[in-house]
């Protein structure tokens, strides 16, 4: 991209750009650069406003249908992300029975009879040194007070990690980190949405009234 066009085209006045006036400037650029110049534009563009908002989602559908960029399937799993997180944020807490509630557990492990969410296909990670160690993928399910891994083939209960007993919850780039108060290792799960088990976490460890911080970096 030229200085020009830098001026004239760029994140912050893509949105109230007129059809005519991108396709005047896309008229002297050869249109498969242009296409490329336009999704790296709309990308900067998504990046520095992106919210989990019905309103953003909107705004997003709007700008695409504007800009007529053809997205991979990856790219359109960003934007699709939206939807499942802003339906997240304002659900009402409704409950359901935890399957594995009837099943014979260790006396250690004093668990609620109703989670507020639930995913599958969870993995769990631990780090050693530069090299994370897959531990196991299971189930995901959370209630007011801990997180079960919970494997429902097999009836079996993996782990269970009492809120109590995490310090910090961090959303990275590649994963959820679980930083916890008795400094062993932590954890890191990974999810084909991240941000969706955060805000899952985020949502249910608030009817406990954790002192848990929750840090985003990504």
């Amino acid at each position: 991209m030229n200085m020009s066009t830098k001026k004239i085209l760029n994140a912050n006045n893509i949105e109230k750009l007129s059809i005519e006036s991108i396709n005047h400037i896309g008229s002297t650029y050869d249109q498969n650069n242009f296409s490329h110049l336009k999704k790296k534009i709309f990308f900067k563009w998504f990046s520095d406003n992106v919210e989990s908002t019905e309103k953003f989602l909107k705004r997003t559908k709007k700008l695409l249908k504007k800009i007529e960029i053809e997205l991979t399937e990856k790219e359109k799993e960003i934007i699709n992300n939206i939807e499942p997180r802003e339906f997240t944020l304002r659900r009402s807490m409704k409950t359901i029975e935890a399957p594995y509630i009837n099943l014979s557990v260790s006396d250690n492990w004093k668990l609620e009879k109703n989670v507020y969410f639930f995913y599958s296909s969870l993995r769990t990670y631990e780090k050693r040194k530069i090299l994370f160690n897959l531990k196991h993928t299971s189930n995901i399910y959370l209630s007011s007070k801990e997180i079960v891994l919970y494997e429902k083939d097999k009836k079996k209960i993996i782990d269970v990690i009492y809120y109590e007993n995490i310090e910090k919850i961090t959303l990275k780039d590649h994963a959820i980190k679980l930083s916890f108060l008795n400094e062993e290792d932590n954890l890191y799960f990974r999810y084909k949405d991240n941000e969706l088990i955060y805000i899952s976490l985020k949502r249910a460890i608030s009817l406990n009234k954790s002192n848990i911080k929750f840090i985003e970096e990504n």
